[in-house]
Formats: C-alpha cells, sequence, structure tokens
C-alpha cells in the first residue's frame, strides 16, 4: 500500500493529504487556516480517518504553527537571510525546500559580484529574489 500520496490544496482554507507509509501506518494530516467560519483542526483529522473508513484514531496530534511569507528584509548588517531563517521552508513538513534552494543560488549569485561592497550584494539578493521567487510566492 505504501508509496502514493493523497495531497489536496484548498481543503478548508488550506490542504490536507493521506499518504500510508508502510502497511501498517497511514500518515493523515491537514493544515487549516486560523479564521472565523473556519472547522476547528482538533476535528478535522478524526473527522478525515472516520470518513475514509480507517477505523480509530490510534494516534495522533497537532497544534498551532505559525507560516508566514518570506520576511521583507533579508539583508542586515552583513548577514544574509536564506531558507527557514527568510521563510522561505516550512521546517516542521520541509515544503518549500526547492524555493529555499532557489533562493540560496540567487544569494550566491549576488555574493560572487565582487565588485559590490556588502550591502550592494545584500541590496541585490533581495531585490533579486523578490523578482525571480519571492512574486511567485506571494
Amino acid at each position: 500500500m505504501a508509496g502514493w500520496l493523497s495531497y489536496h490544496y484548498g481543503i478548508n482554507g488550506g490542504y490536507s493529504w493521506v499518504h500510508p507509509e508502510t502497511d501498517d501506518r497511514i500518515d493523515v494530516g491537514a493544515g487549516i487556516q486560523l479564521g472565523k467560519g473556519y472547522p476547528d483542526p482538533e476535528n478535522t483529522v478524526p473527522e478525515r480517518v472516520k470518513n475514509l473508513g480507517l477505523g480509530e484514531r490510534l494516534r495522533g496530534g497537532g497544534g498551532v504553527i505559525p507560516v508566514s511569507s518570506s520576511h521583507p528584509v533579508l539583508y542586515s548588517h552583513g548577514v544574509l537571510l536564506v531558507g527557514d531563517s527568510a521563510f522561505q521552508a516550512i521546517p516542521t513538513s520541509g515544503c518549500g525546500a526547492g524555493n529555499a534552494m532557489r533562493a540560496a543560488l540567487i544569494a550566491g549569485d549576488a555574493l560572487l559580484r565582487s565588485r559590490l561592497n556588502p550591502d550592494e550584494r545584500g541590496s541585490l539578493y533581495e531585490r533579486l529574489y523578490f523578482q525571480q521567487k519571492g512574486a511567485d510566492l506571494a
């Protein structure tokens, strides 16, 4: 049974997945926006498990995970922010890892421009990231 993943965007203002990890273990989860009119996250996964006919929920949990768009400032005082530190990937699931790697390539390109001083390199990274990737994620 393992080997497939069902991932749905737009479910309850977020996303939902079903992933058989092994023949004996299935990962069912959901990410829901906090807001008026959205269902209670505590009930969403058990309800999905019941609707799928998977029986009793044996183990589980959840909680609030703050997620944001990329940080508006990616450079300050000689430090470039890339990946998790710049909100370019979601550390709990790895979603956005490709985006974070692309940001690292953009940052590397800006740093390789040796004629520029550090502030100009940082500013170039910010500008290129938001032009090339940040607009996609907005």
